[in-house]
């Protein structure tokens, strides 16, 4: 088990999402859930997480515009 992990999840499919918070809780991780891409984005620069799992096909922003983001930001997660 894993304690204090942050991890943000940008998943806008609500069964794929619902299986990962519940497999990452159980394991001891510290869920965000966002379901697109913009609101992962501002979760993202409003908290602060060690891992970030998005999904590629989102609406709004795609995992690949949040990640250019992340990276842009400065950031080393």
């Amino acid at each position: 088990m894993v304690n204090n992990i942050k991890v943000l999840l940008c998943e806008d499919e609500l069964n794929l999402a619902n299986l990962l918070v519940e497999i990452l809780q159980n394991n001891g991780y510290d869920i965000t859930w966002c379901e697109n891409g913009a609101k992962g984005w501002e979760a993202f620069r409003r908290g602060s997480f060690d891992i970030v799992l998005l999904d590629v096909m989102m609406p709004e922003m795609d995992g690949y515009a949040v990640a250019k983001e992340i990276r842009n930001a400065g950031s080393n997660v």
